[in-house]
């Protein structure tokens, strides 16, 4: 069993991470490359030096959604890694014993181009790691392969393999699963070229201004792909349900073939009294067709908010585990041992809570019905997650604060720990600086935490430059939320760095209900913000009292929820000397560049809104920068994707014309979370430059770069004629 160590200090825990690394290190370098011989001479592999830098960040070799053969025998998984030079990445499919035995061997067809996931229908540049689905009898894995517009089925086989494609249709497949006498059923959607061409025609006339317009991209806006699932599809979109035969073609899918698959086929669908989600999960069915789940624990109030969950099963003489340990944060569940018992992941925290709260820990339990004992099998630090049980071991995704994501086997006897499969080997070898945890609280006693990460050369008694890093601290401590803030290499040029992860008001979203959750969390309660920023500058407070920090040096950093901390602790707070945010804030005609429908109802409604331009009492009015640019005193610099530059502009420009401190790139065919590599390289040149220019004086002397530090050298004289102006 992973152990744990923390102590206490003032008025918070601070914890020194434990990280085993000898034995697992080993294990790694023994494997050798057996990742980098698969994905070919021009995906280069992370570098051997012993500090980690940027481009080995940008070249990691990212695991996808890992899967197990029914007979328990074989592990399938994707693995990608960005090849900058190129811009684009590498995808490959890998079959593996889950014996360890013998090494992974990759599919003989490449693994296409990442598959981008959407959120409102609008696409996010996410990559999804989707797993693979195994057939009943085990003999193949189907999963999806994108080339170019086409979105394919595909199945492998695990002992030769031999790849082949299922269907050669022209429309994309959105999901497909296995029936039980192993027919594979697949549904379609978007027919892109029927799309493209329809569009060629509607542009005769003036493509219309409507619902699939974003107007928050800074080219002309054109019309955005449906979501053929959506409530609006597109005359191209082609919504229908197909079976394959592996040995043949496709035909139609029968009534009862999509009535028995309907909830794989279809996300959105639920089993009656279960739940799906970030919370919790349906495991899948045992022989006899029993489920096991986690449904809600207060079946009066159903929440939108991380709600209390509690193992139960209909199997014969159903029932529900009335245990402590069945209740929490439950993020999987499914049988083990045969059907003889079920296991379950939790997320849980060392304050004891019953929700867990602040889930920094992960736990994994198994239950056995019909003696109702329960008994914990692991709880550890790292980040365990993607877990699948075959017979008495469990095959899952595990992270460290120093160790990117490998696969391990943990026995549920005992246990016990085995790293399986490790795609980065040299990051085994690898120094890394010390990392400390904090234990914190906001001001309504919600507890969260934060990993304080030392430069590499930490010397004892001198006070450091900190850079706060956002909103997810959980794993590999990669670079925050979207990877745009590399802690590591911050540490290697001699700043401390807070990754903190963001404090929850637990108590508070439990009585709310979902609606009202989705308002304080989009925006409309400003106390989410000041919760935050309250805890970062505890954090700080702390750590300045140390003598560890220089709190005339210090820097906030974020993306997405992050970045709105950001502008709101700049406009509320005066002891940061710089910021860099991944996107503008709110502004008056953020609900306006809304396209029209459902989502712009949505957030009217969750910002309290009756009008597209909001009221000055509005909580939108009061994150404005357009409203208060004065309130600038702090050189901010926004990292914007070219889908996103409109959000907040007229509070960019409004800065700008008051000649306030704050600088904006914008990174072509990027959306939400930066996607394309060369956009990633610049993102964290232009952080690492910009950090080091304003907490520690230093210039690139790159002859290439002298236009930008005069601009920052003018930006600096100003803020200080400012503060000696009278």
């Amino acid at each position: 069993m992973v152990s744990r160590c923390a102590g206490w200090g003032l008025a918070f825990a601070l914890g020194l991470m434990c990280v085993p690394k000898a034995t697992l290190g080993a294990d790694a370098r023994a494997q050798g490359d057996w990742a980098g011989e698969a994905l070919g001479a021009d995906a280069v592999s992370p570098s051997a030096r012993a500090r980690v830098g940027t481009d080995d960040l940008l070249r990691l070799r990212d695991f996808g959604g890992l899967s197990v053969s029914p007979d328990g025998r074989w592990l399938a998984f994707s693995l990608r890694q960005a090849r900058p030079e190129r811009d684009d990445y590498v995808v490959r499919w890998f079959v593996a014993p889950t014996s360890g035995a013998s090494l992974p061997s990759p599919l003989d067809v490449s693994g296409g181009d990442p598959i981008q996931s959407y959120v409102f229908g609008l696409p996010r540049a996410d990559i999804l790691s989707a797993p693979a689905k195994w057939s009943p009898d085990g003999r193949w894995f189907a999963f999806r392969r994108r080339a170019g517009t086409r979105i394919e089925l595909w199945v492998g086989e695990p002992r030769s393999r031999h790849a082949k494609r299922v269907a050669d249709g022209v429309s994309q497949v959105t999901g497909f699963a296995w029936s039980r006498d192993g027919v594979l059923v697949f549904r379609t959607g978007l027919n892109h070229d029927l799309y493209r061409r329809n569009l060629e025609i509607e542009a005769q006339r003036g493509w219309l201004l409507d619902s699939r317009m974003p107007l928050s991209a800074a080219r002309t806006p054109e019309p955005t792909e449906p979501d053929c699932l959506g409530a609006s599809p597109d005359p191209a979109c082609d919504v229908r349900t197909f079976a394959a035969d592996i040995k043949g073609g496709a035909r139609p899918a029968t009534e009862a073939e999509i009535a028995a698959l309907a909830e794989e086929l279809d996300p959105g669908s639920r089993v009656p009294g279960a739940f799906r989600g970030k919370t919790g999960a349906v495991g899948r069915p045992r022989s006899d067709g029993a489920i096991a789940w986690a449904e809600n624990a207060d079946p009066d109030k159903e929440t939108g908010f991380a709600p209390l969950r509690r193992i139960a099963t209909n199997a014969a003489g159903a029932r529900r585990c009335d245990a402590r340990d069945c209740t929490g944060s439950i993020r999987s569940v499914g049988w083990a041992r045969g059907g003889a018992s079920i296991w379950f992941l939790k997320r849980e925290g060392g304050a004891g809570r019953a929700d867990g709260a602040p889930r920094d820990e992960a736990a994994l339990y198994e239950w056995r019905p019909s003696s109702e004992g329960v008994r914990q099998v692991l709880r550890t630090t790292d980040l365990i997650d993607d877990c699948h049980v075959r017979g008495a071991v469990a095959y899952c995704g595990r992270e460290t604060v120093t160790r990117p994501r490998h696969i391990v086997a943990v026995k549920l006897d005992t246990g016990e720990v085995r790293t399986l499969y490790d795609a980065n080997p040299t990051f085994t070898a690898k120094a890394f600086p010390k990392v400390r945890k904090l234990m914190l609280s906001d001001f309504e006693g919600n507890p969260a935490f934060a990993h304080v990460v030392y430069p590499y050369d930490y010397r004892p008694g001198r006070a450091y430059p900190l850079v706060v890093v956002q909103y997810i601290s959980k794993g590999f401590l990669r670079g925050g939320t979207g990877s745009e803030y590399p802690i590591y290499p911050l540490a290697a040029e001699g700043f401390i760095v807070l990754s903190v992860d963001r404090p929850e008001p637990w108590d508070r979203m439990r009585r709310l209900s979902l609606r009202e959750v989705e308002r304080s969390r989009l925006g409309g309660d400003l106390r989410d913000r000041r919760s935050v920023l309250g805890v970062i500058e505890q954090a700080i407070d702390a750590l300045v009292a140390e003598g560890l920090v220089d709190d005339r040096r210090l820097a906030i950093t974020g993306l997405s929820s992050g970045a709105e901390i950001v502008h709101y602790a700049l406009q509320h707070s005066r002891r940061f000397a710089a910021g860099i945010a991944s996107s503008g804030i709110h502004d008056q005609t953020f609900l306006a560049i809304v396209p029209e429908g459902a989502d712009r109802t949505r957030l009217m409604e969750a910002f309290s809104s009756e009008t597209i331009i909001p009221p000055e009492d509005n909580p939108i009015a009061q994150l404005s920068w357009s409203r208060m640019p004065e309130r600038l005193k702090t050189p901010l610099l926004i990292n914007a994707g070219q889908h996103e530059v409109m959000i907040g502009f007229e509070g960019i420009e409004a800065l700008r014309h008051a000649k306030r401190p704050v600088e904006m790139r914008v990174f072509p065919d990027e959306l939400h979370v930066k996607y394309h590599p060369r956009s990633l390289a610049g993102v964290y040149a232009n952080n690492m430059e910009w950090l080091k220019f304003w907490l520690m004086g230093y210039e690139d002397p790159n002859p290439e770069l002298s236009e930008q530090y005069r601009r920052w050298r003018d930006m600096k004289a100003r803020l200080e004629a400012e503060v000696r102006r009278p």
